[in-house]
């Protein structure tokens, strides 16, 4: 919970308000540093229970791991969640069903476009050789997201058990120039938009 102190230490400082995505085992885990997080003012946003990737998951322990999300939030803040980021951003099939179904409001897990929100759709069919079919559009709004505005690339050292080697460990200051370039393109681009700088806090 060292980071989470300094990252608050630092909003505060400088007058910014955040979400925090966190999943709900973390909550429960660690209270004392997640009611930190609400009493500074900042929101939670809901990031699984186990943050195991939804894709992953059977659909019945899906939905009950969003629920254990959800109930985790509301016990923490008195509120249930209004935004979700999926676990590794992996959302499964089922996904907008439950977020629509637990009454939240925007995703932020898909690449749909670089800085521009809009809205998800339900029911699109994919087919080889043929164009996709759309299918209607919902009231869930997508926050976009990007890889390259996030952090883990750059700090996550993985050594693999074949002997192979994900870099990372790398200098901040190559995740800086990312989110400035970023930022850059976006204003030369774009009339408005908006960056979401996805950090792995915990």
């Amino acid at each position: 919970m060292v980071g989470a102190g300094r990252i608050l230490e630092v909003l505060r400082s400088r007058g910014i308000a955040s979400s925090w995505h966190v999943p709900g085992v973390v909550i429960k885990t660690y209270p004392q540093a997640c009611e930190a997080v609400v009493w500074a003012g900042h929101k939670f946003g809901h990031h699984g229970w186990s943050h195991v990737p939804p894709a992953q998951l059977e659909p019945a322990r899906e939905a009950e791991e969003f629920a254990l999300g959800v109930e985790a939030i509301r016990a923490l803040t008195g509120h249930r969640p209004s935004g979700y980021r999926s676990p590794a951003w992996a959302l499964s099939d089922r996904a907008i069903d439950l977020l629509l179904e637990h009454g939240l409001d925007c995703d932020s897990a898909m690449m749909g476009h670089d800085c521009l929100p809009c809205f998800h759709r339900l029911g699109d069919v994919v087919l080889a050789y043929r164009p996709m079919i759309f299918g209607p559009r919902t009231r869930m709004v997508e926050i976009p997201i990007s890889w390259s505005l996030g952090d883990h690339p750059h700090f996550e050292f993985v050594h693999g058990r074949d002997g192979s080697i994900m870099p990372g460990l790398a200098n901040a200051s190559a995740v800086l120039e990312n989110w400035i370039a970023d930022f850059e393109c976006m204003r030369r681009t774009a009339e408005w938009g908006m960056l979401t700088q996805p950090s792995t806090f915990w």
